[in-house]
C-alpha cells in the first residue's frame, strides 16, 4: 500500500482492549475527520459487537458480521479478508 491509498483508506479501531476511553460518539466523530480530510474509505473495528462499520461516505455505511468478508473495494483493489478472521483469537 502507498502512501496515497493510506490517504484514501482509514482504519478507526473501536475496541474496549486497544482504546478503552473512545467513547461511540468519539469513533464518530473521527470517521468525521476522516472522511471530511478525503479518506474514500474508513473501517471501524468493534471487538464487543464482532463487526467492522464500513464507510465509504456519511451516507454509504454498511455492517459486517463474522459470516461477512471485508474487501477494499476500488480504494484497496484485491484485498478481502473474512470478518471473522479478524477476530479470531
Amino acid at each position: 500500500m502507498n502512501f496515497w491509498h493510506c490517504l484514501e483508506a482509514s482504519f478507526v479501531t473501536n475496541s474496549s482492549r486497544e482504546n478503552p476511553s473512545d467513547t461511540v460518539l468519539e469513533v464518530e466523530k473521527k470517521v468525521i475527520e476522516w472522511l471530511e480530510f478525503g479518506s474514500r474509505l474508513v473501517w471501524v473495528v468493534s471487538s464487543k459487537l464482532n463487526t467492522v462499520t464500513v464507510y465509504r461516505s456519511l451516507r454509504d455505511i454498511v455492517v459486517l458480521t463474522e459470516a461477512d468478508t471485508l474487501d477494499g473495494g476500488d480504494v484497496i483493489p484485491g484485498f478481502q479478508m473474512a470478518v471473522a478472521k479478524i477476530f479470531a483469537e
